[in-house]
Order: C-alpha cells, then structure tokens, then sequence
C-alpha cells in the first residue's frame, strides 16, 4: 500500500522553491483554480499567475479572444491552460495566453438519504415547489416530474429529513438541480442490513481485552477489525471526538434512540495500523489511526478526513457487502472510502478491478456529501481537495497533478460551491 506523506507543512505552504528556471512557451500548467482572489491574482495548481494587457485571454471553445486578464475573477476550482514563462524558483507563471474551460454542467443522477428539512416554496420557483438537500445537492422537485413514492411514502408533502430519494435531473448554472425524475423511499433497515451492522460492531473493551491477532491469522482471514485496541492518547481521543460529533447532520442527532436508522456515530482512536485513513464500520464506529492523527496537525484538514468516512455510513455505500477495511489506491484511480473483504478468498487485485467503476461513484458521493457536513459544521471547504491531493504525492503540489478526489472536489467548488447556499432549516 502507498504510504502517504507527513502534513506537517500541509496544503498553502506545501509549494517548495526547486532550483533553476525553467522557460516554456506552450502549456506551462493545465489544472485547477486553487486560489482566486481577482482577475489578475490567482493561482493555477498552485502556481501564482501573472497576467497583463500582453496575455491573451478567452474560452477554450471560443475562437474569440481579448488583451488583458481574464474579464472576471476565476471561480475557485476552474479548470484553466496557460501558456508562458514558469518561473519555478519564484513559483510563478507569466502568462502569454490564458483559456478558461466551461464549467461540467448536465445531467446528474443519484440515490442519497434527504440530510436537511425541506424548503418548502423554494425562492425562485413556482408556489408550492418543494426543495430538497440530498447527495450533496439541492434538488428541485418541480411539478412535472415523473415522482413515485415507495415504502409507506403517500404523498410528496411527507418528504423530509431521513427521506431517502432516487433522482436524475439537471445541474443549472447556479448548481441546483432541476429533477425529471424521482422516487421518495421511506428510510428503514432491512433483517440483513440490521444482522450486518451487528455482524461488525466493534466493542473498544473487548478489543483491549482479546489477545492481539496474529500474522499468519491476519494473512488468512484478514484483519479482524473487532480485535483492534483503541489508543490510550486521550488527548487525541478527545481532539477526534470533538471534531467528529461537530460533523454529525442534525437530522441523525436528533432521531430518536429506538429509530433503526440512527447511526451511534463513535470515533476511537487505534493505536494498530488499519490503513492510513479513517475505517467506517456500519454501526456507527469510525475507527482513526493514530499515525494520522498525529501527522494532521490542524483540525479542519483532519476535519476533511473525518467528513468522508462519515459521509460513507451516512448514506450506507457498502452496507450490503460484508467488506470493513479502508483501502486508499494511488494515481488517477480510486481514492474514496472503500472496504476490502474480510474473510473472503476474493483476491484484491481483482476485486478492485470488477469495482473500479462502482468505487468511483462512492468516491464522488462522499466528496459530495462531504463538503456539505464541512459546511454545515462550519469548517472551511476549501481545504478539501488541497488535503486530498497532500497526501496523494511526497512532492510539492505545484508539481504534480491533483489525484482524482481532489479533482471531483474542485469541480464540486466551481460548479455547486461557487454560488451561495440556500439556508438549511432547522430540524423540528
């Protein structure tokens, strides 16, 4: 497994000075809008961009072109190609000719658990049209889309919170999304999904008392996640539940203990290496390494972290595979929350393989979902896919690419971040 870098310097100041300049004159840098502060100081992969009335600015599907900067300030997460001078020892770009790429509007489609009440006569729309926030978007229901109600649902004025919805839809230029069409399910637990979260409950006592598992019994069976002891550093124990439970949607806190749907959300602490990531377990444990947290000194990259293994139980991405460890694979592959069998004699290699597709899809939701519970908990969203593309690389970031997570997550910031968000309802 890849082992990802120390974030001691992590995210602004991850951009070192090499040595000698370097002159280009075609594609001095292709990538994302990591910082924008108006038209003529931004950054490109985190590279600051120098532009004036000598650059040629324009749309990459447009033969029109004007001298100057770019008209307005780049959205944060704009994909952009430059052309010019890099100066790697100043980490600076002049430009010659800067091309802005539309923004990926279109058809989206999903499945998600509705995270927030309702806005009922949503601004903007028809009287009576009801707004939802679920997959990490608003999603509008409007009058002539095709809706069907499943699983004791009567009527479309029940949806609420805990609500879980199919939809596919429209993303519009201000990144809502306009349904064609939608299935409201009432959210309940089946016999299997309720067996499988008591088929992995983990036990922080009984795994300190059960003797530690051996290597031969590790290469046999897997890791046994149930025998893995919680860390004694109580102060990191305390610094994780506190930024864990800030993470928690209202909806969940406030269901009530007998709801089958509640998620007892508890964050331990692992002293044993368990991957280098979060692991969720679908009933509500998300155990932490010990090595992470240490290594993530500031606490709304820990944050981003912690937000996508909840964002995974939130909306129960592998509930109905009998799978429980994190994997993290490197390159332009999967990089989500992903679980590796236990116990199975299903090789990784081609697991990973028949899944690829699948994984990619759990990827985008939970970075999706994921901002909102940054959001909503008031950490900065910006500093997702900066954390993201760190640990991806043990190189500077303004020489590499971005890793495909980080990536997703600067689209999500152009497109559905880039506009302000309609207030969230307090939940009754």
């Amino acid at each position: 497994m890849k082992r990802a870098p120390a974030l001691t310097f992590l995210i602004l100041l991850a951009v070192s000075p090499v040595t000698a300049q370097q002159i280009q004159e075609h594609p001095a840098v292709e990538g994302f809008v990591t910082r924008a502060a108006a038209p003529s100081d931004f950054d490109v992969n985190a590279i600051r961009i120098m532009c004036d009335e000598k650059t040629s600015s324009g749309w990459s599907n447009s033969d029109t072109s004007f001298s100057g900067c770019p008209k307005k300030t780049p959205r944060l997460g704009e994909y952009v190609t430059i052309f010019g001078t890099l100066d790697k020892d100043r980490n600076l770009l002049e430009a010659s000719r800067i091309f802005e790429h539309p923004l990926p509007f279109g058809e989206v489609s999903g499945s998600a658990v509705i995270d927030a009440s309702p806005i009922r006569n949503a601004p903007g729309e028809p009287a009576g049209t009801i707004m939802v926030r679920a997959d990490g978007y608003w999603i509008v229901l409007p009058f002539n889309a095709d809706i069907t109600l499943w699983g004791g649902m009567q009527s479309v004025e029940q949806v609420d919170a805990n609500t879980w919805i199919e939809y596919k839809g429209k993303m519009r230029s201000d990144g809502v999304v306009v349904a064609s069409r939608v299935k409201l399910i009432a959210n309940v637990l089946n016999r299997r999904d309720e067996r499988f979260r008591t088929k992995l409950r983990y036990d922080p006592a009984s795994a300190t008392t059960t003797p530690t598992q051996s290597s031969l019994s590790i290469a046999m069976t897997g890791v046994d996640v149930k025998r893995i002891p919680p860390s004694s550093d109580q102060a990191s124990q305390d610094r994780v539940e506190r930024i864990g439970n800030r993470l928690i949607p209202s909806y969940q806190k406030q269901l009530p203990n007998t709801d089958p749907t509640k998620l007892n959300f508890h964050f331990v602490v692992v002293d044993r290496n368990v991957g280098e990531f979060p692991v969720p377990l679908p009933d509500g444990t998300i155990l932490v390494p010990h090595s992470m947290v240490r290594r993530v000194p500031d606490d709304s990259q820990l944050a981003v972290l912690l937000a996508d293994a909840v964002a995974s139980l939130l909306e129960r991405q592998k509930l109905r595979t009998e799978t429980a460890v994190r994997m993290i694979s490197g390159g332009e592959s999967v990089t989500s929350a992903a679980y590796v069998l236990l116990g199975g004699t299903v090789g990784l290699a081609a697991w990973a393989a028949n899944e690829r597709v699948h994984l990619r899809e759990e990827m985008k939701q939970s970075n999706r979902v994921s901002l909102v519970l940054l959001h909503d908990a008031g950490y900065d969203i910006d500093q997702a896919p900066l954390v993201w593309w760190a640990l991806s690389t043990d190189k500077p970031i303004n020489e590499t690419q971005p890793p495909g997570q980080a990536a997703e997550l600067y689209r999500l910031l152009a497109t559905v971040w880039s506009h302000p968000q309609p207030p969230v309802a307090a939940i009754p």
